[in-house]
């Protein structure tokens, strides 16, 4: 895909079926997919590797999501004290933000067509993510209907080498 859109800024991001477009920073994206899909079952998910046979269904969606809470980075909030602890568990965890979102849109799987709203979660990773000492973790999130949202992270201690790691955020739904 080219990366520039209709007004030459590069807003585009996709491969193959897949587009997104940033329509507004941190407020508006929209995605977009037109290709063929599987048609698998969980069991078929299970096993390795995948069933030699596979039924292909003309699958296409087109979803806007528009950002219902600012950006979380996470290690931000974390006082100074507490941020050694995040910057070895910062290994696992990448730099990155999320941010909460509403979407709507539709989406048709062969011959059906439907319509949807709902929401996610949006995360802009970079970097390398290390995972040979990962001691797993906790991550929530919820996007109320009122507007009020939460978020956490929270990472386990590995041995003294590798500190634990816990942040929240509270967002009360006031823009």
């Amino acid at each position: 895909h080219d990366r520039l859109d209709a007004s030459g800024r590069p807003t585009v991001l996709g491969a193959g079926p897949l587009h997104f477009q940033m329509i507004e920073p941190f407020a508006v994206w929209k995605v977009i997919f037109d290709g063929e899909a599987a048609e698998i079952t969980a069991d078929d998910l299970i096993r390795t590797p995948y069933p030699d046979e596979k039924v292909m269904r003309r699958v296409s969606f087109e979803i806007t999501m528009t950002m219902a809470v600012p950006p979380w980075q996470a290690g931000d909030m974390l006082p100074d004290e507490a941020k050694s602890g995040f910057a070895k568990s910062a290994t696992y965890i990448s730099p990155r933000y999320e941010q909460l979102f509403r979407c709507e849109g539709n989406m048709s799987i062969g011959d059906e067509s439907f319509e949807f709203k709902g929401q996610g979660l949006r995360i802009r990773r970079q970097g390398l993510r290390q995972f040979a000492d990962f001691p797993g973790h906790v991550w929530q999130s919820c996007l109320f209907p009122s507007g009020k949202a939460f978020g956490l992270n929270t990472f386990g201690t590995v041995d003294d080498a590798v500190a634990s790691y816990a942040e929240a955020y509270y967002y009360d739904g006031q823009g």
